[in-house]
């Protein structure tokens, strides 16, 4: 007999607020920072995760660990 379970599992969330510090801790890679020829459409800061980089689109979004 097949049984269901349900997990829930507590994560950890910080709003990215854009600032320095939030960068430093995180290693977020601002593009607007590496060159002056940012694009203004597209994503601004790079998360690196162990599968590559992840687009933070805005601030306000969360980065969870």
């Amino acid at each position: 007999m097949l049984h269901k379970y349900r997990k829930t599992a507590l994560i950890e969330a910080e709003q990215f607020d854009g600032t320095k510090e939030m960068k430093d801790k995180y290693q977020i890679v601002d593009k607007a920072e590496l060159t002056s020829a940012y694009y203004q459409g597209g994503s601004r800061y790079f998360l690196p995760t162990r599968e590559g980089l992840t687009a933070i689109n805005k601030y306000g979004d969360y980065i969870a660990t």
